[in-house]
Parts: structure tokens; C-alpha cells; sequence
């Protein structure tokens, strides 16, 4: 067997130089020599951010797409910010109580404090910006976040919020008020700059989302402090907070899950109601093949289809015969064997693998070309599956928990590959259970499937209700549209 071709000699000489900057994502272009830089870019091996600054490319994501991009984002402007400040920065309070609540989403602007601040916006790929405010930072209060991130501690982040961000990001702001375990440290920061405006806001704040006893025990603490604050509201309007609870994980509260079920439950039932609704009946392997088509169009669809009728076979079985309540423990208990029955066939026939076991949760981000929603984080995925087996056991409705639970599940994309068959498998159980067919449209393509499962992420159902009861997608125009401001 001949031996490997050994590499080019120049470009391992570069490949070398590389190697020797390796550890930072933002590659100074002093950093190489103007022969390196080149001819590791005609290679493919690095990319230009902005003048002056490269970042390498991973082979798997490929130079100049928008997932390489969302993979790099944070560690470049972590690199990039440490390089031309040191420490003296972090990052606006709002980003960093975004991130203290588990929203890693990448903003438009990202805004920074730093003492030797520009004042001026640097664009950056893709339509997103960093601003490097000059600001000092907070001389306490900060601390490491990430991959080289400064952030703001949670109280010390709290108390720099000004009050317009209280009505311009609400949940975030909600989400942070229930991570407090106690006020020490938020009353600490409000005596120590005699915050009675401030103090007065957050007092307000925690009072408005049901957090009564650490209100009183602020406005204790600092009237022995002879602080005398003005307690004011500084939210907008209602929030969630009554579908929050104390979780060891911020993100069921973040994503505002349960009040989407809530919300969504009434429009299902509506969108159901005028639906046709075709007779209840065995999986025949066409309804499944025509699933393929919307959810997995390509190659391979033969397996597909084979490993779905094995998954419908056993979620119906162990789903139809679950007591009311339960239909979520059964779904927590059993949707690892039901994504490894659906992975067998394509496994065995096809040759294919996913990046991880079937059945084994993803354990890296996600990302949809083209779709306007980005599934979360994986350690995120994991602290909210858990409320979707919540929303399911408490469900009375199977054909509610049939459509939510399909949203819910392809939005969270709890496994590497073949997350919308394992959604249609699930709610064509529940759906059978309930005495409804649960077969896709006839007409439906995979446009049309894409877009009623963005519509139900932000918080319109009814398009995917009547596509999984078997209407035809000819009045899209009559549903309502998206609005990505009411996003799960």
C-alpha cells in the first residue's frame, strides 16, 4: 500500500506558523508574516474578520458561512477585546445579564465599556457590530464568563441597567430577578454608591414579578443603611411571572415555554376544529414516506422510512396505553429507544452515522441555514426537555400535546440528526390515542412543513395543527403571520 502524499512543504511551514498562534481564536495579522496570511487564505485555513484580524477555519464549518460565524463570534470578540484593552473592559449589563440568564444569542450590536473606548461601531460579518463604549468599567464586580468573556456580576449588572431596558427586554430582565437567591450582594452595590433611584427601580422590579420577600428584605437592608429609596415600576407592562418557578437551571425560565403552551393551546383547538378530519388508521409505509419528503428530503429515503414505521410502531404502543398524566414520563423514559429505532435502518443499510450515537443527546450547537429561529444550547436543550414531559403530563388535550409537543420537540433538537420524524412519530402516537389519523397533508411540501414549524416557534400553531390533521396548506395566506418579537 503506497504511503500517504506528504504535504506541501510551504504550506506546512505555514501551517507551523499557524500552530505557534494557536489558542486565540483572533489572529493579529502581525502576528504572521504577509506570506503566511496568504497562503494559508488561498488554502482555505483562515479568514479575514476585519482588517488586520483572522480567525482559522474549521474544516467541518468551511470559510465565509454564517455557522462558521455563530461558532466563532464570542471567543473573536473575547480575543479581540483582550487584545486591545487588557482587562480594563466588559461587556454592557445587558449582555451580560443575557448571559448570567443562559441567552448566548448573538446580538446586533454588542456593546462593550472600556476605558480607552472608541465611541465608534465595528462592523463585523454578517450584519453584526461591536461598539466599544468609553466607559470604565465597574472597578469590582467583574468576573470571567465563557471563552474570555468580562462580564458583570448579577447584582452588579442589575444596578447598571438602566430603566429603559426593563421595558426593552423584559424576560431577560424577569429571568434575572428570579436567579437571585438573596439580596447581599445587590444591597451591598446600592449602599456603597447610595443608588436611591436605582434601589427604588429594582425594589419595584422584584415586587412585580412575585419576588415579595426579597423586596422587603432590600428595602430592610437599606433603610437601616439610611438609604430611602422611591419605589417605582420600572416593567412596561404584565410579564410572565407567573409561570416562573425557582429552578437550579435559568433557561425554563428564560424561554418563556410554558406561557407559549398556555398561549398556543386556544389557536390549536381552533385551527383543529376547522380542519377535515380523516379517520383514524394503521401507519401505512406512504404516510411515513411522505413525512420523509417534508422532514428528511435527500437520499436515503428508504431508510428513513423504514426506521420512522419502527419508531410510530413502538411510541404508539407504549404512548396509547399511557394512564392520563403520564404521557410525558413515558416520552422521558422512552424517546432515546424511539431515536434508535428511527437511526437503525440508515445505520445498518445506508452506511450513515450521526456525529453522535442514536439515542445520546446532542453535546454541540446547532444551527438552521436559513431559519429565523437558532435551537438552543445544548446544556440549555437539556435543562428544558424536562419541561416539555412537564407540559405533556399536565396536557388534557392529545391533540394539543400532539401539536405543541411537536413544535416544542423540533425547536429544542434534542438529538444530532432526525428530530422532526422523532416529533412526528411522537405526536402521530398521541394523535392515534386521541382517534385522529395524524397523517401530513397531501399537498405539502417541505416549504411548506419548514414554515408552519417556524411559524409555531413563534407562537402560531395553527399552520402546523392543520398540516399534521391532514388540511391542505392552500389558505396559508389567511393564518397569521410571524412575529419574531413573540419567540419562544
Amino acid at each position: 500500500m503506497s504511503s500517504p502524499e506528504p504535504p506541501d512543504p510551504k504550506l506546512q511551514r505555514s501551517l507551523d506558523a499557524l500552530a505557534a498562534v494557536a489558542g486565540t481564536t483572533a489572529i493579529r495579522a502581525r502576528d504572521l508574516s504577509r506570506t503566511h496570511r496568504q497562503r494559508l487564505q488561498a488554502n482555505g485555513l483562515i479568514e479575514e474578520v476585519v482588517k488586520g484580524w483572522y480567525v482559522p477555519v474549521d474544516a467541518d464549518r468551511g470559510a465565509g458561512t454564517a455557522a462558521r460565524w455563530q461558532d466563532t463570534y464570542w471567543s473573536f470578540c473575547a480575543d479581540y477585546l483582550t487584545a486591545r484593552f487588557d482587562r480594563a473592559w466588559c461587556l454592557a449589563p445587558e449582555h451580560a445579564l443575557a448571559i448570567h440568564g443562559g441567552d448566548w444569542t448573538i446580538p446586533d450590536t454588542l456593546t462593550v465599556r472600556a476605558a480607552r473606548g472608541g465611541n465608534k461601531p465595528l462592523t463585523l460579518p454578517f450584519g453584526t457590530r461591536l461598539l466599544d463604549l468609553r466607559l470604565p468599567p465597574p472597578g469590582d464586580g467583574v468576573e470571567p464568563r465563557g471563552p474570555g468573556l468580562r462580564i458583570q456580576s448579577l447584582a452588579s449588572a442589575l444596578v447598571s441597567t438602566p430603566a429603559a431596558a426593563f421595558a426593552a427586554h423584559p424576560r431577560t430582565l424577569v429571568t434575572a430577578l428570579w436567579m437571585l437567591d438573596d439580596v447581599d450582594a445587590l444591597a451591598a452595590a446600592l449602599i456603597d454608591g447610595t443608588h436611591s433611584t436605582v434601589a427604588g427601580r429594582l425594589i419595584g422590579a422584584l415586587r412585580h414579578v412575585a419576588r415579595d420577600d426579597l423586596a422587603a428584605a432590600l428595602t430592610e437592608r437599606l433603610t437601616a443603611a439610611d438609604v430611602a429609596p422611591t419605589v417605582s415600576d420600572p416593567f412596561a407592562g404584565p410579564t410572565p411571572s407567573a409561570l416562573l418557578r425557582r429552578n437550579p437551571s435559568p433557561y425554563p425560565n428564560r424561554t418563556s415555554l410554558r406561557r407559549a403552551w398556555r398561549d398556543g393551546r386556544a389557536r390549536v383547538l381552533d385551527a383543529w376544529a376547522a380542519a377535515p378530519q380523516p379517520d383514524a388508521s394503521g401507519l401505512a409505509p406512504a404516510d411515513a414516506g411522505r413525512m420523509v419528503e417534508l422532514a428528511a428530503p435527500g437520499d436515503h429515503a428508504g431508510a428513513w422510512r423504514d426506521g420512522l414505521c419502527d419508531a410510530c410502531a413502538a411510541a404508539e404502543d407504549e404512548l396509547g396505553h399511557a394512564a392520563p398524566g403520564e404521557a410525558g414520563a413515558v416520552a422521558a423514559a422512552r424517546l432515546g429507544d424511539w431515536h434508535r429505532r428511527l437511526l437503525a435502518p440508515l445505520t445498518r443499510d445506508a452506511g450513515q452515522t450521526s456525529q453522535r450515537p442514536a439515542g445520546t443527546l446532542r453535546r454541540r450547537s446547532r444551527y438552521r441555514r436559513g431559519a429565523l429561529h437558532t435551537p438552543p444550547r445544548h446544556d440549555a436543550m437539556r435543562d428544558l426537555l424536562p419541561v416539555l414531559f412537564e407540559q405533556l403530563d399536565a396536557e388534557p388535550d392529545r391533540r394539543v400535546a400532539a401539536v405543541l409537543g411537536h413544535a416544542l420537540l423540533t425547536y429544542l433538537a434534542p438529538f444530532d440528526t432526525g428530530n422532526e420524524l422523532l416529533a412526528w412519530a411522537t405526536s402521530r402516537a398521541l394523535l392515534r390515542a386521541a382517534g385522529c389519523a395524524g397523517v401530513p397533508s397531501a399537498g405539502a411540501t417541505a416549504g411548506d412543513y419548514r414554515q408552519a414549524l417556524e411559524n409555531a416557534w413563534f407562537g402560531a400553531p395553527e399552520r402546523l395543527t392543520r398540516l399534521l390533521a391532514g388540511a391542505a396548506p392552500a389558505d396559508a395566506a389567511a393564518l397569521p403571520p410571524v412575529q419574531p418579537a413573540d419567540s419562544w
